[in-house]
């Protein structure tokens, strides 16, 4: 510390300094006085403490509330468990007490039938009258409601195993049946047969020259057998030409048609591999010229690989999955023919493995039949399949009905027409007589 004397030449000559400075000096001293260093020091401390103290309090603090939180945790998890064992518990409870309910037989019935083995004679310890009428309505009552009981359990098992002696087996509509079952009666109710839902309108249209059942009927997406029978004609296969003028009634739809009764299953067999069991329900004659046209294809090649088929329709009919169709049994998505044996899905067959012929074949055979209403199919698939058709030597006045290849898409309303989304597969549509007596007109 430097000290400055009051005697010193600049306090002197300068006055006014000496006050000012001697009071900072008065100040250092006390500052750093023994007694000041000591208070500074007790006050750091005490605050230390403090905050050491709170720290702590507030850690023992946040760890009781983490011990009471995880303590009411597990508590919460036990009483769930509690409560599912409890609901497992009632639930088997109930299930047993329904089988004893159906498995043992009344006690009122039990009473009855050994009543009417062998009647007790009367004698004084037998019931008075009274009594023995109250006993019979019991039995009575009794006698009811084992009888409903067993009809509800009849209608039970009606839907998982076919009845003895009947050939159409009967069920809800969109019901999954075993797979032992063949043919089936949907219904919507004890006697109500499945109607469809969509109803059909019928327009007059003029035939022009040289116009043929056939191509009349494939331009408004119907078979020739359905237009021969509204018109009372006779189906020609040779495809001979109409008189030019004469009107024709056709049959014209606005929606997709939906629901049948009458329900065959579709099943692997001779040439064809049903994938989805649950989905190849189809109206009976859509069922059996299909099953003979996979059957002619594979006597005629017996080592190819088999068409595969995936969606018909469900039972009964409806909406199936995402498809616009489907609804009416009358619709079929099938894979084309491939040389490839180990194939077991339709996938995106190369162009060059396709087997034509036997494609034309098939189409040819259920053509034929007069009941195929339209075929959507890939214009490449067309084109390479009509070359085909040509070197087999198909009349050309046929061809132009049946494809619409070479005209450009869209253009001309054949059997054979292009519908985006079928270049792994083709969709077949038929169309009966007997189905226009479900619709309402």
């Amino acid at each position: 510390m430097v000290r400055i004397s009051s005697r010193s030449p600049a306090l002197a000559q300068s006055p006014a300094l000496a006050l000012p400075l001697s009071l900072v000096l008065i100040s250092s001293a006390w500052a750093t006085s023994p007694a000041t260093k000591a208070a500074h020091r007790g006050a750091a401390h005490a605050k230390a403490g403090a905050k050491a103290r709170a720290k702590a309090h507030a850690k023992a603090h946040a760890k009781t509330a983490s011990k009471t939180a995880k303590t009411t945790s597990k508590t919460a998890k036990t009483a769930s468990k509690t409560a599912k064992t409890a609901s497992k518990t009632a639930k088997t409870a109930s299930k047993t007490a329904k089988t004893a309910s159906k498995t043992a037989r009344p006690a009122s019935q039990a009473s009855l039938r050994d009543g009417e083995r062998a009647a007790p004679a009367y004698s004084p310890t037998s019931p008075t009258p009274s009594t023995d009428d109250s006993l019979r309505a019991m039995v009575r009552i009794g006698e009811a409601v084992w009888k409903s009981q067993n009809q509800a359990r009849d209608r039970r098992l009606s839907a998982t195993r076919p009845p003895k002696k009947v050939n159409w087996f009967k069920a809800r509509r969109r019901s999954r049946l075993p797979e032992n079952i063949s043919h089936g009666l949907a219904m919507v109710g004890p006697d109500r047969p499945v109607r469809p839902r969509r109803s059909f309108s019928i327009r007059t249209q003029k035939v022009d020259e040289g116009e043929t059942i056939r191509s009349v009927a494939y331009k408004a997406c119907t078979s020739p057998q359905v237009l021969a029978s509204l018109n009372d004609l006779e189906w020609d296969t040779e495809g001979t030409p109409l008189p030019a003028g004469i009107k024709l009634k056709v049959p014209l739809r606005f929606r997709a048609f939906s629901g049948f009764a009458k329900a065959q299953r579709l099943r692997t067999g001779p040439g064809v591999l049903a994938k989805r069991v649950h989905n190849t329900w189809g109206r009976p004659y859509v069922v059996k010229l299909l099953t003979s046209a996979f059957r002619v294809v594979h006597q005629r090649w017996p080592g190819r690989h088999p068409f595969i088929v995936h969606d018909v329709s469900l039972f009964g009919g409806g909406r199936l999955g995402r498809h616009k169709s489907h609804r009416a049994g009358r619709d079929i998505d099938i894979g084309y023919p491939t040389f490839d044996a180990e194939r077991k899905d339709w996938g995106m067959p190369a162009l060059s493995r396709i087997d034509y012929g036997r494609l034309w074949a098939f189409i040819d055979h259920i053509e034929q039949s007069g009941y195929v209403a339209a075929i959507y199919m890939s214009p490449r698939i067309q084109r390479r399949l009509h070359a085909y058709a040509v070197t087999q030597g198909v009349d050309k006045a046929r061809l132009d009905v049946l494809f619409q290849y070479p005209c450009a898409r869209g253009q001309k309303r054949t059997l054979i027409r292009h519908s985006p989304g079928h270049r792994d597969h083709m969709h077949v549509r038929f169309a009966a007589p007997k189905d226009l007596g479900d619709l309402q007109s």
